[in-house]
């Protein structure tokens, strides 16, 4: 039953997008449900900077955050953090979710490298217990060198990690 609320959701979507290019391709996705998944993070993004108030832009990120946190799903977990780097790339806003849940995220579903880039972006933004997590993951990720640049960063920084 999921599986088809899913599937009418997702070929629902580009009929009601106000790109013209997009809701052209609703009737290609009656042949090819497909390409329903292959647009999804274009209609998500053209219904979310077109069609959503902020008010409901704050409810969908607040469901995407717990979706995020509260459920394994690999499929469900990697279809956000993707329309999340989808977003990014093409500078149609981001997603209003700390770099930390993304991280836990795709560390759960074993995409460490994704992961990897989320601990970094929590580091250079100065969040505390950051130093152990890339340790962890650039150990995970078998990148030696880079998980001893981290030891010797913190050599060099003993407080940087600390709580203030």
């Amino acid at each position: 039953k999921q599986w088809y609320q899913r599937r009418v959701a997702i070929t629902a979507g580009p009929k009601y997008t106000p790109d013209t290019s997009l809701r052209a391709c609703s009737l290609l996705i009656q042949d090819c449900p497909t390409l329903a998944e292959d647009l999804f993070n274009a209609v998500f993004v053209s219904l979310w900077s077109n069609q959503l108030t902020e008010d409901q832009q704050d409810k969908l990120n607040e469901n995407l955050r717990k979706a995020l946190e509260h459920q394994n799903i690999t499929e469900v977990t990697m279809t956000i953090l993707n329309l999340a780097e989808f977003m990014a790339h093409w500078g149609k806003g981001e997603l209003d979710i700390e770099n930390q849940v993304f991280a836990r995220a795709a560390r759960r579903g074993n995409a460490y490298a994704e992961s990897l880039y989320y601990v970094e972006k929590s580091f250079l933004n100065n969040e505390s217990g950051m130093l152990a997590e890339l340790l962890r993951i650039n150990n995970t990720l078998q990148q030696h060198q880079a998980a001893c640049g981290v030891l010797e960063y913190a050599k060099l920084h003993p407080n940087v990690d600390k709580p203030q």
